[in-house]
């Protein structure tokens, strides 16, 4: 999608882009569309994957991680290598890169100078995923006519019916539109002949989402991601609030301290009395002990 608004952004400037500028958008358009091509190849290698037999297969958290991993290091790895490549010899030198096709961006337009450049640096790697990618629709189609609908189980119409859903599905989700769109570059001819294959490679991202997204176990994972969320924030709100609620303010802080009681002054020693004999008459009682007046005060 990014790789498209680039592209129609330099085509409605034309020749108002500065030539740095539009090299710079050349090198990223030319990226960013090669990795959509690489993360299609590994959609349907994935998918080939999942039906190349019909085994139950269970992966573990740890090992779904690791494959989307290699996904990774492939579908953004390849891209940047070949991008790099074509950046780095678009800056050579002519005398330098005299034995070398460069791809002479931003010369006549922000993008590469000619058929030629444009059939080595672009289209001839996209031919050879679409290649790998119509072998492995053939090869998933196969799978499922050859071996999931020979079973017993699948006997009735409507699971026929399911089952050619399903592969009709899988040519737009697997990008076999794609290869008239190299077919119709290749051949030329009237644009008016390759709208319909142009429609639907525009539209595929909107299928995929209809494929993919509309269902309903992807629904209820993302109700439960929603609601988990909103979870998640009511608690930290409720923390937050517990917190503030127990914090002293300046005013509290200020009647405690001046609240505080004034200690208390140790209390006179008291002088034991002898014990008086029985019929003696008693002592004068001793007068009370006074305080120190400082104290008092």
């Amino acid at each position: 999608m990014l790789g498209d608004v680039l592209l129609a952004a330099t085509q409605l400037a034309g020749d108002r882009v500065p030539p740095g500028v539009c090299r710079a958008l050349a090198v990223c358009m030319h990226f960013l569309f090669l990795s959509a091509f690489f993360w299609l190849n590994t959609m349907c290698f994935n998918i080939w994957w999942t039906f190349r037999d019909f085994r139950p297969t269970s992966l573990e958290r740890g090992q779904e991680a690791c494959r989307l991993r290699v996904y990774q290091v492939y579908a953004w790895g390849a891209p940047l290598a070949l991008a790099g490549a074509g950046a780095l010899l678009d800056r050579l030198p002519a005398a330098a890169a005299a034995g070398y096709l460069r791809p002479r961006f931003a010369v006549r337009r922000c993008w590469f100078y000619g058929d030629a450049e444009v059939l080595v640096y672009f289209f001839g790697p996209v031919g050879v995923l679409l290649l790998v990618n119509l072998a492995l629709f053939v090869s998933t189609t196969r799978q499922l006519t050859c071996g999931l609908w020979r079973r017993d189980e699948v006997k009735s119409t409507s699971e026929r019916a399911a089952l050619g859903r399903v592969c009709a599905k899988l040519v737009v989700v697997m990008g076999v539109t794609w290869v008239a769109d190299v077919v119709s570059w290749a051949a030329g001819g009237p644009a008016y002949l390759w709208y319909a294959t142009d429609l639907l490679n525009a539209l595929q991202g909107l299928f995929i989402f209809l494929v993919a997204g509309c269902q309903p176990h992807a629904w209820a994972a993302a109700k439960r991601a929603a609601a988990a969320l909103c979870a998640r924030r009511g608690r930290h709100a409720r923390h937050a609030a517990h917190s503030s609620s127990h914090l002293p303010s300046c005013g509290e802080s200020l009647t405690h301290t001046t609240a505080a009681p004034a200690p208390q002054p140790p209390a006179a020693p008291t002088v034991p009395t002898a014990p008086t004999a029985p019929g003696a008459p008693a002592a004068p009682a001793a007068p009370p002990a006074r305080l120190p007046m400082e104290t008092v005060c």
